[in-house]
């Protein structure tokens, strides 16, 4: 299996940009290199990885808030231990090893980013 591995960031404008993640780029400090030619400078404190791709085709990122089962209780999805998941009632829960996997990313709804 082939994994994906992409980030976004905002632009010092508050522009959301996405590709390779560049940490040691000279002219820029912290950079996403966009399509591989296009480079911006970002904010390093919005930096977020890939995560999955929901079977709705949005895209849910680290740091996404996001429903989940028709809920009203808003979720973070968080890097934690090795592995993307999220918080409920004081523990994690992998979104890989949730018991009911297909239900969940069925049912996820982004509902924003703690960087909006």
């Amino acid at each position: 299996m082939k994994r994906e591995i992409q980030f976004k960031a905002k632009t010092v404008e508050g522009i959301w940009v996405y590709g390779d993640l560049l940490t040691k780029d000279v002219h820029h400090g912290h950079a996403i290199c966009e399509n591989g030619c296009i480079i911006h400078s970002i904010l390093p404190d919005t930096i977020c990885q890939y995560v999955l791709t929901l079977p709705n085709g949005d895209k849910l990122w680290e740091g996404d808030k996001f429903t989940a089962f028709g809920g009203s209780i808003v979720f973070t999805c968080t890097w934690h231990n090795g592995c993307f998941g999220y918080w409920y009632a004081e523990q994690f829960i992998g979104i890989g090893t949730h018991n009911h996997y297909d239900k969940l990313i069925n049912s996820i709804q982004i509902v924003g980013n703690i960087h909006d």
